[in-house]
């Protein structure tokens, strides 16, 4: 690397074990370090899962041929494997690893506009986000669980470089001190629940974890420049080593004794205040007082803090309750519900309704197929205020059970672009011409099935005597795999028929025009926008 990190490296090197695609990085100051950082991983490793590294391959770098390295391997039955001088892509693995983590680093410095020293930090927390996602080699599974044999957490992991706040202990500052010390988060530490932090006042690295993140913040990299001098800061942290501590560092920065007592909790509950002027507040001007400066932060507000402090209103309180009530997941729930006679009738609705769309007949199954199951879905309909309008049951088909080839070969939604959505309104206010939106009501039942589908008879709706018949579907049933496209086909010939033009940009998009009148409908799914040039094409 041009630029020396925090802790004095120049270099780093990464181990790759090519079973579970895990990679460790090593800090290194010089490239004569490389023997003993082999020796303590090869130590960790046979430590970590009581077995021997069996073969070593790398390029034909002087730190590798040399005559100790060589010696350790022969002491240790290790089999040597070098790459062809001037072929590094024999040895792919390790060639494409380090290019992915400097691609990483260098994405995570410049995003947060950080300082070329802090380089070292972003290398390592690149390694250990990279152990715990797939890769192409290992696509159902991370490199961290193939190792460990232990599922990852992903809770802990935070976006790198963004501003964070370490808690002040009550013994370490006075009353009138802040509670926070303004930090930059650059990874974790190994072997403890702790964040890896760097206190922007005085560009310490320190470890803490009573912590407060500000991940929608911009950093305040370019700041560090300016820090002040002689001015002390006293957090509940320990001060370590100044290179990255996760998965593996460089030991020529010592941890600071002096705090050594100060060591948090990990976990614990406490949250700390954080300074307003910093959290809320954008633009910086020279001369000012280090507390008053100011740090450039996005002008949009958090996703998700709006409602911290907002009170609703009583009945927007009883409607919210309201709206946590569970509707039942099943005909015996329905029935033993208090409701049991309102949603008895739904069910009598929605079956009548399937009845007269002439939606099935009873046969026999034949002998080499089976049948799809099928279920009732109830949802309680409420108004604006929360008031119960209407009890509905939906009879729906398991469509997961249908096979590919089989009971079905095509599938298509008709949903219209957002970009259609937001043009044709805007082009209506233009225009001056109505809108209206409606829901088609047994849309799918519209739709007229093509290939040959059987269903279970209804619960509750069995037939007597004909209980080993089954339902031969003659309409496209909500949950089939095809109804979308059976509720399209069917819609878009009745559009054909009635003389509209299919728009070639958005084929949910039908437009009919006449001498006097103008008429563009949005289909999306089973719903439609509308737009008229007068109420009565409407009605």
């Amino acid at each position: 690397m041009t630029s020396t990190s925090l802790g004095g490296a120049r270099y780093f090197v990464t181990y790759i074990d090519d079973f579970s695609r895990k990679v460790w990085v090593y800090l290194l100051k010089s490239r004569g370090e490389c023997f003993e950082k082999f020796k303590e991983f090869n130590a960790l490793v046979e430590r970590q899962l009581e077995y021997k590294i069996k073969v070593f391959r790398s390029d034909n770098g002087g730190e590798y041929i040399s005559k100790g390295f060589k010696g350790f391997l022969k002491a240790h039955d290790i089999e040597k494997q070098t790459s062809t001088p001037y072929r590094p892509q024999q040895n792919r693995v390790a060639k494409r690893a380090n290019r992915t983590l400097m691609e990483m680093a260098r994405s995570m410095l410049h995003a947060q506009n950080l300082k070329k020293s802090l380089w070292a930090e972003a290398v390592v927390n690149a390694a250990y986000t990279r152990n715990r996602c797939p890769s192409r080699a290992l696509p159902s599974i991370t490199p961290e669980e193939v190792w460990s044999g232990k599922k990852p957490c992903f809770s802990p992991m935070r976006v790198f470089g963004c501003i964070v706040y370490a808690m002040v202990l009550d013994e370490k500052r006075g009353k009138l001190d802040a509670k926070g010390t303004k930090c930059l988060f650059l990874g974790y530490c190994e072997g403890t629940k702790a964040y890896r932090l760097m206190c922007v006042q005085s560009e310490k690295i320190i470890k803490c974890g009573d912590v407060e993140f500000m991940e929608d913040s911009t950093s305040v990299g370019n700041d560090l420049e300016m820090r002040p001098s002689g001015r002390n800061e006293t957090p509940n942290v320990v001060i370590v080593d100044t290179s990255s501590k996760s998965p593996c560092v460089d030991d020529d920065a010592k941890e600071d004794p002096s705090n050594e007592e100060a060591t948090p909790t990990p976990g614990c509950s406490s949250t700390p205040s954080t300074p307003s002027k910093d959290a809320n507040t954008s633009g910086e001007q020279e001369g000012q007082p280090w507390e008053e400066r100011r740090y450039p932060l996005r002008e949009r507000r958090p996703l998700g803090e709006w409602w911290k402090n907002h009170i609703l209103p009583q009945q927007d309180v009883e409607r919210a309750n309201v709206a946590c009530l569970d509707d039942p997941l099943n005909v015996c729930d329905a029935m033993r519900s208090d409701d049991a006679s309102k949603w008895e009738v739904a069910m009598q609705e929605e079956y009548g309704s399937l009845m007269a769309n002439g939606t099935w007949e009873l046969i026999p199954l034949p002998k080499d197929r089976k049948s799809v199951g099928c279920k009732w879905v109830f949802c309680t309909k409420r108004d604006a205020s929360g008031h119960i309008v209407r009890h509905k049951a939906r009879l729906v088909a398991k469509g997961y059970f249908q096979v590919e080839g089989v009971d079905f070969n095509e599938t298509f939604a008709s949903v219209a672009k957002f970009t259609t959505i937001r043009c044709m309104p805007a082009i209506g206010v233009a225009m001056d011409l109505e809108i209206h939106q409606m829901d088609v009501k047994t849309a799918f039942l519209n739709g007229e099935l093509e290939e040959d589908i059987y269903m279970d008879q209804p619960q509750g709706f069995v037939q007597d005597g004909k209980e080993h018949l089954v339902c031969k579907l003659k309409k496209s049933l909500y949950g089939l795999q095809q109804s979308r496209r059976a509720w399209y086909q069917c819609i878009d010939m009745f559009f054909t028929h009635e003389g509209y033009s299919r728009s070639q940009a958005d084929h949910s998009l039908y437009i009919k025009q006449t001498s006097e009148n103008l008429l563009i409908v949005i289909i999306y799914v089973d719903d439609l926008i509308i737009l008229a040039s007068n109420v009565s094409i409407l009605k």
